[in-house]
C-alpha cells in the first residue's frame, strides 16, 4: 500500500501552527534523505538525492524514517510505501486565522504521466507532460477546482503555488491534509 506523508506538529494548539516544510532535491549530495530543522524559524527541510542517472530515489518510507529517526522537535511524520517523494514546500496556518495551506511545486514534470494529489485522504489524479513547476501547479489547481474540495477553495495565485483556503474564515477548522505522489 502506498500513501503520502502526513506531518503532525508535536506542539499542541497555536504553537504548532505556521511550520514550513521544504522538501527538495539536494545539490550537495547528502545521504539518501537528510532532514534538518530550524526551531526559531519553524522550518523543517528534507533533502534527497538522485541516483547516478539523475532519477529521484526518495520514497515515502525513507522520508518518514529520516524525519522520525533524527528526532525532529517540531513535527513527526507518518505514512508508508515506496512511492517517490517529489519537491514541494508546505506551510500551514492556524487558530484565529483563516486556515490555509500553500503547496509549492519545486520540480516540474520531466515526462508525460500522472501525479496523485491526495486531499483529506482522497486521491486525485492529475495528468502532466514535460511541464515547468508553475505549469504543474496550474494543472493541480485546475483539476482540484473542477472537482471541488469540500470546505476549501483551490487556486494557483502565482507561479508554482497551489493554495488551499478554508471557506470558513477566521475559524479553527479541521486541518487539511495534502500529499503529492
Amino acid at each position: 500500500m502506498n500513501q503520502g506523508i502526513t506531518f503532525t506538529s508535536k506542539a499542541a494548539g497555536s504553537a504548532g501552527n505556521s511550520i514550513t516544510i521544504n522538501i527538495k532535491e539536494s545539490l550537495t549530495n547528502p545521504p539518501d534523505v537528510f532532514v534538518t530543522e530550524n526551531v526559531d524559524s519553524k522550518t523543517v527541510t528534507i533533502e534527497f538525492t538522485s541516483d547516478d542517472r539523475g532519477r529521484n530515489t526518495a520514497t515515502v518510507d525513507g522520508v518518514v524514517a529520516a524525519a522520525n529517526t533524527l528526532e525532529v522537535t517540531l513535527l513527526s511524520a507518518s505514512g508508508m510505501g515506496t512511492s517517490l517523494v517529489y519537491s514541494a514546500t508546505v506551510k500551514t496556518s492556524g487558530a484565529g486565522e483563516t486556515e490555509s495551506v500553500d503547496l509549492t511545486v519545486e520540480t516540474g514534470a520531466r515526462a508525460s504521466g500522472r501525479i496523485t494529489v491526495t486531499v483529506f485522504g482522497i486521491p486525485h489524479v492529475v495528468s502532466v507532460a514535460g511541464q515547468t513547476p508553475s505549469q504543474v501547479a496550474q494543472a493541480i489547481a485546475t483539476q482540484l477546482t473542477s472537482i471541488g474540495i469540500p470546505g476549501y477553495t483551490v487556486t494557483n495565485p502565482s507561479g508554482a503555488i497551489v493554495r488551499f483556503v478554508s471557506l470558513t474564515p477566521n475559524t479553527n477548522v479541521p486541518d487539511i491534509t495534502v500529499s503529492l505522489n
